[in-house]
């Protein structure tokens, strides 16, 4: 009898739990305004826009790209600094559109 008391609080438990702190629903108005963002993001990228660097992108920020190469927000900027917009616009813009399509390579 105590076993099966024992197994209905675990069970009792654990669904409780799962419902508690499953994640809610993101309102409409979160999710574009993400895109937003993402989308001004991305721009900025494509442009090679240093300001967007130096009052959009955190400090601490730390990317690792395709070569497994990591950079600091200062390597990176860096190397957007010295590159033009018009290099590699075509490569670019198509990674852009596959990473906009959540598809990543």
């Amino acid at each position: 009898m105590n076993q099966l008391k024992l197994l209905a609080i675990i069970i009792i438990t654990v669904l409780s739990s799962q419902i508690s702190f499953s994640q809610s629903k993101v309102p409409l108005s979160v999710q574009k305004e993400l895109e937003a963002a993402e989308n001004k993001m991305f721009d900025a990228m494509l442009k090679h826009t240093m300001a967007y660097w130096k009052n959009n992108v955190s400090y601490d920020y730390v990317t690792i790209n395709a070569d497994g190469v990591m950079q600091s927000k200062e390597e990176a900027m860096a190397d957007h600094a010295k590159a033009s917009p018009k290099m590699g616009n075509n490569l670019w813009n198509l990674l852009l559109q596959f990473q906009k399509t959540g598809y990543h390579l």
